[in-house]
């Protein structure tokens, strides 16, 4: 058995798709009861990899069918730990700038066609 993550599927992320600014999301991931977890946490990791925050799940249900499932509250755990999340899908990288200044946002993640890039403002 393996552990069951697809944030494709309303069963492990709700709401599906992107979040507006404050927006809950609720996160549910499915262990093997086989493996014996004491505990489950999100790592949120910077552009070097030092992390930056760890989200604990909480155990929801133990499932007849071999799975435990355990659940974390994203949006609510990040500003617990005072960090600001945020999705939105801008037309080009200038209007994200643009956005993301008039926002005050200060670390600008861009994905595209081209794969991934990183900017502080």
């Amino acid at each position: 058995m393996r552990i069951l993550f697809d944030s494709r599927q309303t069963q492990y992320k709700t709401p599906f798709g992107t979040l507006r600014t404050g927006e809950c999301c609720v996160l549910q991931i499915r262990i093997p009861t086989e493996v014996g977890a004491s505990g489950v946490r999100l790592m949120l990791e910077d552009s070097e990899h030092a992390v930056c925050a760890e989200l604990p799940f909480s155990f929801a249900s133990r499932g007849e069918d071999g799975y435990e499932l355990a659940a974390v509250n994203l949006v609510r755990e990040l500003s617990q730990k005072g960090i600001k999340s945020e999705n939105s899908l801008c037309e080009s990288r200038d209007e994200a700038l643009k956005y993301a200044k008039e926002r005050g946002i200060k670390k600008l993640f861009v994905i595209s066609r081209d794969g991934v890039s990183e900017e502080e403002l």
